[in-house]
């Protein structure tokens, strides 16, 4: 299955997990609705400087059947 990148602006709000690229770099990020900003899905909640913020997003791939 293939599946293409989309651009950020469309990316979901609703608090799902996807992955973000922005060219440089790819990780793991959702929205968070409190603080109103994309953010990674660690710990901290990081959220992105405005010169790094992801471009571009897609679905996480099922996981493998174990």
């Amino acid at each position: 299955m293939i599946v293409d990148w989309h651009p950020i602006e469309t990316a979901p709000k609703d608090g799902t997990n996807f992955l973000v690229c922005s060219g440089m770099w790819m990780t793991v990020a959702s929205w968070h609705r409190t603080h109103q900003c994309l953010v990674t899905n660690g710990p901290t909640y990081e959220r992105y400087p405005a010169d790094e913020h992801p471009t571009h997003w897609m679905p996480l791939p099922e996981p493998p059947n174990v």
